[in-house]
């Protein structure tokens, strides 16, 4: 919710329009010798600090000038000027927030006018007084300020929840609603890619590199402009979060497809079980039996998990929205040019190297939570450690092998072998000393898959409210990052 900042004047104007606020009545203006309204709530008072309806400003001087010497003349000018201040001051701790830290605005103001009642004219004691409270004497702290400081504490903290609530929300968006059937940002993302490529196509690094960096460059240049322009809003920066982690998150969709994968192989329908591998990765299906069609299925599960679930996270809890873009701007051009292919070796390259860098924490964490995760499914934690730290390094890639290795482990197999890809034939070392994948190995690998979304939106949420407080500590004007003074 976007902060309120009010002073004076209209602060206590609008203490006075709040249906809440229990009959505290304030007048339209504070000046010298203004005194409380007779309708003030009767509650606030006890019966021997009750104000009764007094003479006038005139009856009183006079009354003053028969009964008390100069002495006492100043007592009560200086006990006048602090009902004034001690109005603005219990004025400034409502607006600051009845209720809060479990006080109620009854309470407050129940005590703040007893406080007035009791205390001797001219009282300078203040220590230990609380934002927006009065203190009377000669130099009473200015209380509207103050409760203005404590509203612009609330709109930091506001701003602070909006990314790990994007990001939560982001998720629960991905588990229920999935993938947008249509006019997906990603799939716009690569048309405009493959447009390009043929404008620009050339067997040449330094083509490659200028390709991936405007790919790149342009969506997160956007996605810093949306981040700015939200920096005062906190619904809206939750709503651009969570819009954006929706659809750069792909667990439901990988988790879907590894259940029609595994209900395609039950069933014994290996025809459509080729078919629909693409769905997963890119490896040649023709004439892949059950237990390579499995194998091919748990491996391309653990290998996403990371791409499609943790490291999306992990980067949206750090950089938010243009991380959350730049990270799946960079995975998807290495998914279209990040081959060894002769047409791709030297203009995908930038790519593959730039992913390989954005994935090289995430997919290390996959794996940690793969191990973490493992004992909640029938699996092994120690097995999916000790795998992946075994194991890990021997995959080709310098990231796929930590969450596939860590898969291997926690349920028992062995993964890796001969793989085909476009006619090129790779065999891939073993990882794990199990037994080779089965069908019923599928929806293992999908419910462990599941758990590890779980455990990396707790950390992505708990990251990123962590890097807000850090940001909160660090800055002491209470602006948070990206916020112009």
């Amino acid at each position: 919710m976007n902060g309120v900042f009010v002073t004076g004047q209209g602060m206590i104007d609008e203490v006075q329009r709040d249906d809440e606020v229990d009959g505290l009545a304030i007048d339209d203006e504070v000046d010298d010798g203004e005194e409380f309204d007779d309708e003030a709530d009767d509650e606030a008072f006890d019966d021997d600090d009750e104000f009764d309806e007094g003479p006038d400003d005139e009856g009183l001087d006079d009354g003053l000038d028969d009964g008390l010497d100069d002495d006492g003349l100043d007592h009560v000018d200086g006990f006048r000027d602090d009902l004034d201040q001690a109005a603005v001051g219990v004025a400034g701790s409502l607006v600051a927030g009845h209720g809060a830290d479990g006080v109620t605005a009854q309470g407050r103001r129940s005590s703040a006018a007893r406080a007035l009642v009791a205390a001797p004219p001219g009282r300078r004691d203040a220590s230990d007084h609380a934002p927006g409270r009065a203190v009377l004497g000669d130099a009473p702290t200015p209380a509207v300020p103050a409760a203005v400081a404590v509203r612009q504490d609330r709109f930091v903290l506001s701003a602070a929840a909006a990314r790990p609530a994007g990001l939560a929300l982001g998720v629960l968006a991905d588990a229920v609603l999935g993938d947008p059937r249509r006019y997906h940002p990603v799939a716009g993302f690569g048309r405009a890619a493959v447009g390009f490529e043929r404008r620009w196509y050339a067997d040449d690094v330094r083509r490659g590199a200028v390709f991936t960096a405007v790919l790149v460059g342009a969506p997160v240049a956007l996605a810093a402009l949306v981040e700015r322009a939200t920096a005062r809003h906190p619904i809206w920066r939750t709503v651009a979060t969570a819009a954006v982690t929706w659809s750069a998150l792909g667990g439901a969709s990988l988790a879907r497809e590894g259940l029609v994968m595994a209900a395609l192989l039950e069933g014994g329908d290996l025809e459509t079980a080729r078919r629909r591998l693409s769905h997963l990765c890119a490896r040649d299906p023709g004439g892949m039996a059950a237990r390579d069609l499995a194998r091919a299925t748990v491996e391309s599960l653990a290998e996403n998990a990371s791409d499609a679930v943790v490291a999306p996270l992990l980067w949206g809890a750090v950089a938010g929205v243009p991380g959350l873009v730049g990270y799946r701007a960079v995975n998807t051009l290495d998914a279209m040019i990040g081959y060894r292919s002769p047409r791709y070796l030297r203009f995908g390259r930038t790519a593959a190297r730039v992913d390989d860098a954005a994935n090289l924490l995430p997919a290390r964490l996959t794996g940690a939570l793969v191990a973490l995760a493992a004992p909640a499914t029938g699996g092994s934690a120690a097995g999916a450690w000790r795998t992946m730290l075994r194991d890990g390094a021997r995959h080709p890639s310098p990231n796929a092998g930590r969450p596939e290795a860590a898969v291997a482990g926690a349920l028992g197999l062995s993964l890796g072998g001969r793989n085909v890809y476009a006619g090129h034939v790779e065999e891939r070392p073993s990882l794990g000393d199990g037994r080779p994948p089965q069908v019923a190995d599928v929806r293992r690998a999908v419910t462990l898959g599941r758990a590890v979304t779980l455990a990396a939106t707790a950390i992505a949420v708990a990251l990123a409210s962590g890097l807000a407080r850090v940001a909160q500590r660090g800055d002491r004007t209470g602006r948070p990052w990206g916020r112009a003074p």
